[in-house]
């Protein structure tokens, strides 16, 4: 099925997408590692979060769990019954592509000057996740986990809500609220299992991504 467009020109590439912080420039200027193998890159204005939560809650097609088999169709729903807290970018077509551009102008040229051994080869179609404190159908934060892939990508999408963010237990170090826009970029696997805390009022969107 395919949504209307609530915000058209998000579908279009433009540089006005891109954090000012960034746009037009190096983007490895922009990148910080705030703890071990962490990095932080302003990577999207607060206009273009605040439009695509309006565009993913316009469309509504979330689901239960995240696919982990990222060959899977984009149309086919295997998610086990469950929590639906997950939107994939696939379920607006043309979306990804814009989102693809972004990635190769301003993470790309951050990553594999920082990870040399690591040649990004193809990354999953992202999905937004939402977690509510006021919803009892929905949850608050995420478990301790690790991802399977060679990077991580979680990208703040918003600001109002309390509690929240991302905490790496073995590197004792909690991100707090990030601002919007902002790429938290970081390796998968073991070393940097990581749980989502607890939102306490509001909800907090992510948008996340796996590049392998």
């Amino acid at each position: 099925m395919t949504a209307s467009r609530k915000h058209p020109d998000l579908y279009t590439f433009g540089e006005s997408h891109i954090h000012e912080t960034v746009r037009g420039k190096d983007p490895r200027l922009a990148a910080r590692e705030v703890s071990e193998q962490i990095h932080t890159l302003p990577l999207f204005t607060p206009e273009f979060c605040e439009k695509l939560i309006e565009e993913i809650e316009a469309c509504g097609q979330w689901e239960a769990g995240l696919k982990i088999n990222f060959f899977e169709a984009e149309n086919e729903d295997t998610s086990p019954p469950g929590l639906k807290n997950g939107h994939s970018l696939g379920k607006l077509p043309g979306l990804a592509a814009v989102y693809n551009q972004i990635i190769d102008r301003c993470v790309i040229p951050v990553t594999e000057p920082i990870w040399e051994t690591f040649e990004t080869q193809m990354y999953r179609t992202p999905y937004v996740v939402k977690y509510d404190a006021s919803n009892p159908e929905l949850p608050v934060g995420m478990a301790p986990h690790w991802d399977q892939c060679g990077l991580s990508m979680f990208v703040s999408l918003n600001e109002d809500y309390k509690g929240g963010g991302t905490r790496f237990r073995q590197w004792n170090f909690e991100t707090g609220k990030l601002p919007a826009g902002t790429a938290l970029i970081f390796p998968g696997g073991i070393s940097h299992e990581h749980e989502g805390r607890p939102v306490t009022q509001g909800h907090r969107y992510v948008l996340i991504c796996d590049f392998f």
